[in-house]
């Protein structure tokens, strides 16, 4: 698993932590077409065919001394091994972001350190003996 690592660069929040790359959509774009976007910018790849979102959240948190009420799709995308580039950090995303990482699945299960979504690796691990589900189901 390939995931970003961040601060709050106030200090106030939670850190460090791991987070799955992604973000927010802009208005009238497709969250397909969100997810490709932000691979490329926080990632610098150009992802394939996503399959269809297999989790939805809603979250709503304090961050560099901001609310956020989010409404969140997951897609899960396979992809060879690479050093991840990023070629368009917003100015937040250049604040938190420290660096980038590919987790072995046993590894990321077994950590004590804080990652977002919480139990990504039970969630990975379903998703790997039953596939996508028909609809995102709704995580925590």
């Amino acid at each position: 698993m390939l995931l970003l690592s961040g601060r709050d660069p106030s200090g106030a929040g939670v850190g460090p932590f791991w987070l799955v790359p992604g973000g927010g959509g802009k208005e009238g774009e497709a969250p397909e077409d969100a997810a490709r976007r932000e691979a490329y910018e926080e990632l610098g790849t150009r992802l394939g065919d996503l399959g269809p979102p297999v989790w939805r959240r809603h979250t709503s948190f304090v961050f560099d001394g901001r609310h956020y009420d989010q409404k969140e799709l997951f897609f899960v995308v396979r992809t060879p091994r690479f050093t991840p580039v990023p070629t368009a950090l917003t100015e937040l995303e250049s604040r938190f972001t420290t660096g980038a990482r590919w987790w072995p699945l046993a590894e990321l299960a077994a950590t004590s350190e804080v990652i977002f979504p919480a139990k990504l690796a039970e969630l990975v691990e379903a998703w790997l003996s039953a596939g996508p589900p028909p609809t995102p189901l709704p995580i925590d």
